[in-house]
């Protein structure tokens, strides 16, 4: 995130929105939508994509969707100071795969 808000907070607004893949097939056979949420790292030594399990390791969450729910899509509103960001979709069961659209809103022009 590089450009301030205009309401002069010091602050960057954006609207993540993550959503399950080929959610109408899963209820052609039956399946329920898993229960998926994300997780949002700060890169403040701009390390290497793709980030290896250290970088996790050593680094805390600065934001989250919040509880992981069992709905084809979720969508939540941050404000996070400038920088460099990592977000992390996943599902709540381990070593569950999933696929993702990942899509961000932004209230200024920022790159993602």
């Amino acid at each position: 995130l590089s450009d301030r808000d205009e309401d002069g907070d010091n602050v960057c607004s954006l609207v993540i929105q993550l959503m399950q893949k080929d959610g109408r097939k899963l209820k052609q056979f039956g399946k329920k939508n898993q229960h998926i949420g994300f997780f949002v790292y700060q890169n403040l030594k701009s390390h290497p994509l793709p980030l290896k399990k250290e970088f996790f390791d050593n680094n805390q969450s600065v934001q989250s969707s919040g509880l992981f729910i069992d709905s084809r899509q979720i969508i939540k509103r941050l404000t996070l100071p400038r920088g460099q960001y990592v977000v992390i979709p996943c599902t709540w069961d381990i070593n569950e795969e999933a696929g993702f659209y990942l899509r961000f809103f932004f209230e200024n022009q920022n790159t993602a």
